[in-house]
């Protein structure tokens, strides 16, 4: 981030205990000048939460998969759709490959277990504010073996993506918006989403996050 305003920042969980850690753990980040985050709300559902996206429009969220009623998966998917330049950080107690796998098909911008979050939480942080995805180690490999095993490859010569498409691949790879790619190639934002639209079809992906882990293991850019 080239900025140093503070980050409009929601917590979404629904243990009352981990939001007050969580809470105390932004104020100390604050202090040390290692973080930026401005807390602007908290919520334990998928409604209020929504309330508070509506309110305020924060650029991060710090996202629990166990919400009262739903899911944190429903609202990656919302945001996606509705709010898709907001980062989303899960902070999960779920270790199951599954879990991961869905969070981060769905969306989410990084994810990082509850358990080692004193040794993950900063660089993640910074890390998705810089428009790239954050897993450690222990969660990469996990999310990698369910990857492995539900995407069935191409080789590299039956993709046929057009010039175009690889231009615009090889930004998203890079960790550009669509907004910011359009710039870059002096074309429209409804231009870029029909190039990734044919780029998934082609890659056998359903969104941008799968898409830059088969054009890196499958090395379709130059």
């Amino acid at each position: 981030m080239t900025s140093n305003a503070p980050i409009p920042t929601l917590i979404v969980d629904n243990q009352p205990e981990f939001r007050q850690t969580l809470t105390n753990l932004l104020s100390l980040y604050n202090k040390s000048d290692l973080l930026n985050l401005n807390l602007i709300g908290e919520a334990d559902c998928f409604e209020s939460a929504l309330k508070l996206l509506n309110r305020y429009e924060p650029n991060l969220i710090l996202l629990d998969l166990e919400l009262k009623q739903e899911n944190g998966i429903k609202l990656i998917k919302y945001l996606q759709i509705n709010y898709p330049n907001i980062k989303t950080l899960v902070l999960s107690s779920h270790k199951e490959e599954d879990w991961i796998f869905k969070a981060m098909k769905a969306g989410a911008n990084g994810y990082i277990f509850k358990a080692n979050i004193i040794k993950h939480f900063c660089e993640a942080v910074k890390t998705i504010l810089n428009l790239e995805v954050y897993l450690p180690p222990e969660v990469a490999t996990l999310f990698f073996s369910h990857f492995n095993h539900s995407i069935v490859y191409k080789k590299r010569e039956f993709f046929e993506l057009t010039n175009r498409e690889k231009e615009v691949l090889t930004y998203l790879v890079e960790g550009y918006s669509n907004r910011e790619i359009a710039k870059k190639l002096y074309i429209t934002v409804a231009t870029v989403k029909a190039h990734m639209t044919a780029i998934f079809n082609k890659l056998g992906v359903k969104n941008r996050y799968q898409a830059v882990i088969v054009a890196i293991k499958q090395d379709i850019i130059d």
